[in-house]
């Protein structure tokens, strides 16, 4: 193995891991490195000057480091999407359709203008970008957030148990002027609740100041003494 696949190897393989960290075990440290990464892995294939790339085709012989940029993308996506959900998400979107342009431009001026999976590579890269824009606008926001603007308890009108790979879902009621409705939602909360009882809802300002929230079980009230 030449200089360039041991890098190519080395980034990959610390790109997975580093993806697979920060959603079981996420820390600031953990995140910040697995934020970097795609942008490592930018630099490593312009100074490589052609000799190593970014694929999609098997048949390609050259170091592929798709793996570098894609996994650090996933694991914050995934990782933003579990713990924050938006009042409103287009910001969010708008955020992640410019980082996606941004990704699909830099991959192909570090490439010298050669993409040679045109449409394949172009849409990988494109919802890369966009997952890597999503959650690290959702961390960002969310992390650390700890200040409550406020709580909200709609009813639970009915409960939806997981089917495949869709979550566990209540459905509730009216709440902060939304519409209520489907509510996806952990397995412990949804077998902790019951049809026509409550769930709490806390809405936070966020540090980007967009407000997100998070679903959690009622505390219950202090007994008054004697009671």
């Amino acid at each position: 193995m030449d200089r360039d696949g041991a890098s190519a190897w080395g980034l990959n393989g610390l790109s997975v891991m580093l993806a697979l960290i920060c959603m079981i075990l996420p820390s600031p440290i953990i995140l910040i490195i697995c934020a970097l990464m795609p942008w490592a892995a930018l630099l490593a294939l312009w100074r490589s000057r052609g000799r190593m790339v970014v694929s999609v085709d098997r048949r390609e012989k050259r170091p592929n480091i798709v793996l570098a940029i894609a996994a650090p993308a996933a694991g914050l996506a995934i990782k933003g999407a579990s713990i924050c959900d938006f009042m409103d998400w287009r910001p969010a979107f708008a955020v992640a359709a410019v980082v996606s342009i941004l990704l699909f431009f830099a991959v192909t001026v570090m490439q010298r203008g050669k993409l040679n999976e045109k449409v394949s590579l172009a849409v990988l890269l494109l919802l890369t970008g966009g997952g890597y824009g999503v959650g690290v606008f959702a961390l960002i926001d969310a992390l650390g957030d700890k200040t409550i603007v406020a709580t909200y308890r709609p009813q639970i009108l009915a409960k939806t148990p997981r089917q495949g790979r869709n979550d566990d879902v209540l459905v509730l009621s009216p709440w902060a002027g939304r519409k209520g409705g489907n509510e996806p939602v952990s397995y412990d909360l949804f077998n902790t609740v019951k049809v026509g009882g409550q769930v709490c809802i806390d809405v936070h300002p966020g540090r980007l100041k967009l407000e997100w929230y998070e679903v959690h079980v009622c505390p219950q009230a202090p007994r008054s003494p004697g009671a």
